[in-house]
């Protein structure tokens, strides 16, 4: 959600303020927090699957 609305907005922090003010989100911190996840669990998925593909060429 914050990534379909981020080019509206000069900074990630007011467009994550602006979807933590959509009725059932939350706080804008709360959002932060699930970016930041995001981002991290997209950035594990691309390691292992470097991994994944490294490992088969060596087999």
């Amino acid at each position: 959600m914050v990534a379909e609305v981020r080019p509206n907005y000069p900074t990630d922090w007011a467009a994550m303020k602006a979807v933590a003010a959509k009725p059932g989100i939350g706080a804008a911190e709360t959002v932060r927090t699930w970016v930041r996840k995001a981002q991290v669990d997209t950035l594990l998925a691309a390691v292992a699957a470097e991994t994944h593909a490294k490992q088969s060429l060596d087999s």
